[in-house]
């Protein structure tokens, strides 16, 4: 089966977890990928282990711990997967936001959350692929304190503009920061968050001078471009598009490696002018460590406490 195909397809959660590139349609956008990643996530939670003695999973609501603002990405896509995970689960999933410090406050409190299955935490790259490499100490261990579950969405991202910045493309937009070089502000959802990232990459490779304003979450931080707080950002496009139809924020460019499928009149960044850009972000659900372990290939009963093998695919999917 072709990588273009959904990843429900898939014969097993094991080969879902382990594809190059989850939840992708054709063109390489998400297409199908908010039904293919609910009923990935239900296949999962369905089949978690429990003890013999234990009642039916789950017999309570489950929390989802978010450690983005409401309106970031991670939040807004999450909440969509979450609440059609009700019906199947029969239990309400709950959403608890806890934003702040680029993610890692929340991601913290979900690693030392109660580990019996009903506390689950919706996590995006930044958080565990990249704060590791950013910050000298951590108060978690990204691949020792978290069970991976399953991803649900590769988010296509932007450069962004405030509306009112006379820039329409990436060439008038260089050549407007390179007039009066740190004349211009980037915000992002906090450091080593991944529009942070997102926007140093840009800077570094269109060769300009930008001052980085971080802020308390994705929504906030998009928010700050539309109200001219900040000129400009690289968020997801779907947290973008909201504020685009209102003329507040201008998307002149994609961040993938090809043009998305929701406007496929923007070109990529990299074919206007900017060379090997390519930068995605991606959101996903762990378990703190210690959870019964999602069943994967038809197993009952392993746990992830470290006396039982671990599962292979690695955390990052």
């Amino acid at each position: 089966m072709s990588h273009s195909s959904f990843i429900i397809h898939r014969s097993s959660l094991r080969e879902a977890l382990e594809s190059p590139f989850p939840l992708r349609g054709k063109g390489g956008d998400r297409g199908g990928a908010h039904k293919s990643a609910l009923m990935l996530l239900c296949l999962a939670l369905t089949g978690v282990a429990m003890p013999a003695a234990a009642q039916q999973y789950p017999v309570r609501p489950v929390r989802m711990i978010v450690p983005n603002a409401p309106g970031s990405t991670t939040d807004l896509l999450g909440r969509i997967v979450f609440t059609r995970m009700a019906d199947p689960l029969g239990r309400q999933v709950v959403v608890d936001n806890r934003p702040g410090a680029g993610g890692t406050l929340g991601v913290e409190m979900g690693a030392r959350a109660t580990p019996d299955g009903y506390n689950l935490m919706a996590v995006a790259a930044s958080q565990l692929t990249m704060a590791p490499h950013i910050y000298r100490k951590l108060p978690y261990d990204a691949l020792k304190d978290f069970v991976p579950v399953g991803m649900y969405v590769l988010a296509q991202t932007a450069l962004c503009v405030n509306g009112n910045l006379p820039a329409r493309t990436v060439r008038e937009f260089i050549d407007l920061a390179k007039v009066k070089p740190g004349s211009l502000n980037q915000s992002s959802a906090g450091v080593g968050s991944t529009s942070h990232l997102g926007t140093v990459m840009f800077a570094t490779l269109a060769g300009i001078q930008s001052n980085h304003v971080p802020y308390k979450g994705g929504g906030p931080s998009v928010l700050a471009v539309t109200q001219g707080e900040t000129q400009w950002s690289v968020p997801p496009l779907s947290a973008a598009m909201p504020h685009v139809k209102t003329g507040r924020i201008r998307c002149i460019a994609t961040g993938g490696d090809k043009r998305s499928a929701v406007t496929p009149g923007l070109p990529t960044i990299a074919e206007s002018g900017v060379p090997g850009f390519r930068f995605y972000g991606w959101n996903g659900v762990v378990a703190p460590r210690g959870s019964p372990l999602f069943r994967a290939g038809g197993k009952r009963g392993a746990r992830s406490d470290g006396n039982a093998a671990r599962p292979r695919y690695p955390l990052s999917w």
